[in-house]
């Protein structure tokens, strides 16, 4: 506060200074915190970066030596499992898939967790794999972390009915 003696103007002069010096802290880390934002939803939605499982079999390696296939071509797998990642990450299913995120995220050894955010990152012919947005407590405050999990097929699948199968055997168990 300032009193009423000569000194006032610059007591005032210095609290507004003072004031602006927080305001820029303020804008700087919210600016950070932007920034960081960003980087973490592009992380979310990357491609580049998803955790396979050990038994992971991508579309585009059904046909090989190890695996029967009864698709025309890897194309047609590479194409049935676009349409399931596709449908899944689907708007219509996203409390489906926030719930069945819910599920793997605890029986995956990470915990119980509120789900923020899931969606599908790839599926393959032995399963699907799962980007997830979990709200962590730590130190009585809430952070929002990413983990992969994966759901793993009882079968490898051979075609685009055995996928859609699969996929509602997977979303009806419990």
């Amino acid at each position: 506060t300032c009193s009423d003696d000569c000194g006032r103007e610059e007591c005032i002069l210095g609290n507004i200074l003072h004031l602006d010096e927080l305001a820029m802290k303020a804008l700087e880390k919210q600016t950070a915190q932007i920034s960081l934002d960003n980087d973490f939803l592009r992380d979310y939605y990357s491609q580049a970066s998803i955790d396979y499982p050990w038994w992971w079999i991508g579309a585009r390696e059904v046909g090989g030596s190890l695996t029967p296939n009864t698709f025309s071509t890897n194309t047609d797998m590479v194409q049935a499992c676009d349409d399931m990642k596709a449908l899944l990450n689907n708007v219509s299913f996203e409390d489906e898939i926030k719930h069945f995120a819910c599920r793997l995220v605890a029986t995956q050894g990470h915990g119980s967790h509120e789900v923020l955010q899931a969606r599908v990152t790839a599926v393959g012919a032995r399963g699907f794999c799962m980007r997830v947005l979990v709200v962590d407590e730590i130190s009585s405050q809430q952070q929002v972390s990413q983990v992969d999990v994966s759901y793993k097929f009882e079968h490898e699948i051979s075609d685009a009915s055995m996928l859609r199968s699969a996929v509602l055997v997977a979303f009806n168990s419990d």
